[in-house]
């Protein structure tokens, strides 16, 4: 399957991950922090920068200037949010690899998986609710 140009790599999806987690714009050094506190991923400045400038060019964020007097430098905002972002993936995952079938999906998944009681009975209460 080819790679979309909008699709985020996992670099990509890390660096997104902490602007949505922090819940508001964030500028460069501190998504830089976000990384290395949350992900232990010690990423020098321009690699964060590279990853933000491929980010925006695939049009999950925007870029401003912060105002003045907050300092130089440059605020990171999402133009979606990470549960629309899940759903698109979801979406495109099973459309590419199980024809849109939701069924086809629970069986390959439960054939490879082991799940708890607790997870079978949720599901059980999940497919009942759709009835």
């Amino acid at each position: 399957m080819r790679k979309s140009t909008t699709d985020l790599s996992d670099s990509e999806l890390l660096t997104l991950k902490c602007i949505w987690d922090a819940g508001r714009d964030l500028s460069a050094a501190e998504i830089r922090t976000s990384l290395k506190d949350n992900y232990d991923k010690a990423w020098e400045p321009p690699t964060v920068c590279t990853f933000l400038a491929r980010i925006e060019s695939k049009g999950y964020i925007s870029v401003r200037r912060k105002p003045r007097g907050t300092g130089k430098g440059y605020l990171y905002h999402p133009l979606m949010d990470e549960a629309a972002y899940r759903e698109q993936l979801q979406k495109k995952l099973m459309d590419a690899w199980f024809d849109g079938s939701i069924s086809r999906f629970v069986e390959t998944y439960l054939g490879s998986e082991k799940i708890s009681e607790e997870e079978a009975g949720r599901l059980k209460e999940l497919v009942s609710g759709l009835k």
